[in-house]
């Protein structure tokens, strides 16, 4: 038998033991209740644990949809020749500044070729970058992949009076991290921003040392601006970023409601956790901070701010935008053409067809 299938059947296997001890129903029962949900609509045995499926009715399985199958229906909301303008984040925050939409500064452009850029200083290395920022006494600083859209490759680095320090104030081995740098740069160039601090609110929600932003998603339809969902990504376990990584990383996620603001329960699992299976928290496992009901500041700003941003790119109708909430303003840190749904349908209580409900009206012959 090929690995892959070795694999794929221990998957099965291990998840369906999982949620026939944690629901006290028979496990072939539940086996093969996951192979009829991968009939269904084609998802993982991981997928299923992921949503919680099986407290749910068979007619619901059927809402939620893999990567694929989403990314298939992006493709035709959002088309290919208009999404150079978000992929590339230097192209995304001209857009931006043009259009008046608040983004965080570009102060300048790492590349390994030291290609001209349009109004910003081009840099060829981390020892250019040091000389030109560290003449203060302190300038925290975040270096971005300018075209990766995983969040892979983003650094931080806090140069101070001749020393790099990283997220956690430990001092950083330069030569190690010049030398990486340097190795990435060849696959893309890097932008090279201040660091964002977070509201007092936000703050208090995580307990890791990433920022926590927003990602809400908005529908340009025919004039009018949707909501469709909208989530917070909540940084725990000491992390340096809030990516929620299907809760292998210890990160939380929780439902925004687009009304109001408000938080509902979060959902992940311990850091290193060897479950399969998801945990809803309405407290910070960390710090016990509460995290369901807390209303998130600036709300009213947040929906204006999106009016005007969806209108300016209005190219392409349906875009994950990600926003941060700073102590003064709501800044717009990216967009994504392809939106991830697997943080939407874990927290929002609804599969993809339902959460995208206009989309698959619109842009798909079978909604």
């Amino acid at each position: 038998m090929p690995q892959s299938s070795v694999h794929g059947l221990s998957s099965y296997v291990e998840t369906s033991s999982a949620l026939a001890k944690r629901s006290k129903d028979l496990q072939p029962l539940v086996l093969g209740r996951i192979l009829l949900a991968k009939a269904l609509s084609g998802l993982s045995a991981f997928e299923y644990g992921l949503y919680g499926l099986h407290s749910k009715p068979l007619g619901a399985v059927r809402d939620y949809q893999t990567k694929k199958q989403t990314s298939a229906l992006f493709a035709r909301v959002n088309r290919a020749e208009h999404r150079v303008v978000v992929d590339d984040k230097l192209l995304f925050q001209r857009h931006c500044l043009k259009a008046g939409i608040p983004t965080p500064d570009v102060l300048a452009v790492l590349s390994a070729e030291r290609k001209h850029e349009a109004d910003q200083t081009v840099l060829e290395s981390y020892t250019e970058l040091a000389r030109r920022f560290a003449q203060g006494v302190r300038c925290d600083l975040i270096l971005k992949p300018r075209n990766d859209s995983l969040g892979t490759g983003v650094r931080f680095v806090s140069l101070r009076s001749g020393r790099a320090f990283d997220l956690d104030d430990q001092p950083i081995d330069v030569k190690t991290f010049s030398r990486d740098l340097w190795a990435d740069m060849q696959r893309d160039q890097y932008l090279v921003q201040p660091f964002v601090r977070p509201h007092a609110v936000i703050a208090a929600l995580g307990s890791g040392r990433a920022l926590g932003t927003l990602r809400i998603l908005t529908y340009l339809d025919h004039g009018d601006i949707r909501i469709l969902y909208a989530l917070m990504r909540i940084p725990t376990a000491g992390n340096v970023h809030d990516n929620f990584g299907s809760g292998a990383n210890g990160n939380l996620i929780a439902a925004i409601d687009p009304l109001t603001g408000e938080l509902t329960c979060a959902w992940g699992r311990p850091k290193l956790s060897s479950s399969r299976l998801l945990d809803t928290f309405p407290c910070n496992p960390d710090t016990g901070a509460q995290i369901a009901g807390v209303r998130l500041p600036m709300w009213e700003t947040v929906h204006d701010l999106l009016l005007r941003a969806a209108i300016a790119f209005s190219d392409l109708p349906c875009l994950g935008w990600d926003l941060a909430v700073t102590p003064d303003e709501i800044l717009i840190i990216e967009a994504n053409a392809n939106p991830d749904i697997i943080g939407a349908q874990v927290c929002c209580g609804a599969g993809a067809r339902r959460l995208l409900a206009p989309l698959y009206a619109r842009f798909s012959a079978h909604p």
